[in-house]
């Protein structure tokens, strides 16, 4: 049940790439019998896609999405260049018996293994004996494979989808849809191998989806964290120049002893922790935009609630945290704290930046004596007054 809810989180980003998938689709349905009209448009069209895909992922360092479009100009280039030098449709079918084996292979590589230490020297080492086994195939006029190999290539792509919507529904990205998808179109094209308008439409398909996939993540992670998925630094900066109004107040905390948990934990376990934590605060639902300003640093800006009210819901926040056991195994339980500091605009204040400026020069110099605990200098200020006047 856990599984298919999750999985539904992810149907909105599947619409773009499956409606893609689906043009493809219909274009080879209604024209696979026409190719020498559409040849030339299809693979003009697979390679500019192409071209600006690696081009956006470049930019974006996705590495993974770059060697899978990389994978589909092999294959293109493969293709292209049999049908001009082969007549024997033997050959074709033995070659495309071969890709069927060898593209699930490294998707389940990238997947399963870049994690590992030295990724990028296994990556050439894996690289170079598919070559050379390509070549000697090739040399041995790509000898047909046998039935047990074809069933294990089925397999391989059975397990590939398998992985990809146990992906999904762990973690449903765009970037993971897309890759769901990609591999639909590519096994379509990997099927429709003697249609060469077919073939390319899918191919083409495949870029396109690993292209608007792309698109999407960067512009979404431009304005939200990656991570936790609330809003980020560069939205705190747009918002601050056109959604926050002239007064409001601002929260903003630090997770206590983070460099000392990376130091423990690793980038991975800690981040897993920072995740707990702000789905702790938002358990609370406070009536406040989240930003992630560094990867220690969280700001809450209310616009609707006086400075006591801030104070008091930022206070039931630490107080949560403080209390809460954050479990990563069974032999790892520990618990976090966070300390806040709390301030509203003043006419002094330029922007949103001047106030979190203030801020920090405040809770630097406090730090040490304040550590897990909610400090508001106007609050501070006002029970100040009031013990003055409680003792004339």
């Amino acid at each position: 049940m856990r599984f298919f809810l999750k999985f539904l989180s992810s149907v909105k980003t599947s619409y773009l790439p499956a409606f893609v998938l689906l043009i493809a689709a219909l274009f080879c349905a209604a024209y696979q019998n026409f190719e020498p009209k559409y040849n030339s448009l299809c693979h003009l069209s697979f390679y500019i896609v192409l071209f600006f895909n690696v081009f956006l992922m470049f930019f974006a360092k996705n590495i993974k999405d770059i060697f899978l479009s990389l994978l589909l100009l092999f294959i293109s280039i493969c293709f292209n260049r049999l049908r001009l030098t082969e007549s024997s449709e033997t050959v074709i079918y033995n070659v495309y018996s071969w890709l069927m084996l060898i593209l699930p292979l490294n998707f389940l590589y990238f997947n399963l293994l870049a994690k590992m230490p030295k990724h990028i020297f296994y990556l050439f080492a894996f690289l170079l004996f598919q070559g050379a086994v390509i070549e000697n195939f090739y040399l041995l006029s790509f000898a047909e494979l046998s039935s047990i190999f074809i069933l294990l290539s089925y397999f391989l792509w059975g397990f590939a989808f398998a992985f990809l919507l146990i992906s999904i529904s762990r973690k449903p990205e765009s970037i993971a849809v897309g890759e769901f998808f990609y591999f639909i179109a590519v096994f379509l094209a990997l099927q429709n191998i003697r249609h060469l308008s077919s073939f390319e439409a899918y191919l083409t398909a495949a870029s396109l989806i690993l292209f608007f996939s792309n698109l999407y993540a960067v512009s979404y992670h431009y304005f939200k964290d990656e991570l936790t998925g609330v809003y980020s630094q560069n939205s705190f900066n747009r918002d601050d120049t056109k959604k926050f109004p002239p007064k409001y107040t601002l929260s903003f905390f630090y997770i206590d002893n983070y460099s000392k948990l990376l130091k423990v934990f690793g980038q991975e376990e800690t981040d897993k922790l920072t995740l707990m934590v702000i789905r702790r605060l938002q358990s609370l639902d406070p009536p406040a935009f989240i930003y992630r300003l560094r990867a220690d640093e969280f700001c809450l800006v209310f616009f609707d609630s006086d400075i006591k009210e801030a104070y008091g819901i930022t206070e039931d926040i630490r107080r949560l945290i403080a209390k809460t056991e954050f479990v990563l195994s069974k032999k790892k339980i520990l618990k976090l704290t966070i300390t806040p500091v709390v301030s509203e605009k003043r006419r002094s204040d330029v922007d949103a930046k001047a106030v979190l400026l203030r801020m920090h020069e405040s809770f630097q110099q406090r730090y040490s004596f304040t550590q897990n605990m909610t400090f508001c200098e106007e609050i501070e200020r006002l029970n100040k007054s009031k013990r003055s006047s409680a003792r004339v």
